[in-house]
């Protein structure tokens, strides 16, 4: 039941990580980005991102020449 209110919220449009800001982050997302790309170093791994969504992660990911499985609940976002 609560897997289903959670991807019938995250399919909505209003309530998804909008796209434009994945090329364009804000400061603090940009931050979080680099922590993670700095912690992961040069470790080549397949990795999973899990509630995926839009690509807020997954995106930057793979412009770090990562490879990435993206995986979300809700369909729509992916």
């Amino acid at each position: 039941m609560f897997d289903e209110l959670q991807k019938n919220y995250f399919n909505m449009r209003s309530h998804q990580y909008q796209q434009e800001l994945i090329l364009h982050p804000k400061k603090h997302v940009a931050l979080e980005t680099s922590f993670i790309l700095k912690k992961i170093g040069d470790i080549l791994v397949n990795i999973v991102d899990y509630g995926a969504g839009t690509g807020r992660l997954t995106i930057p990911l793979l412009q770090s020449n990562r490879f990435v499985t993206a995986v979300d609940i809700s369909d729509k976002s992916l």
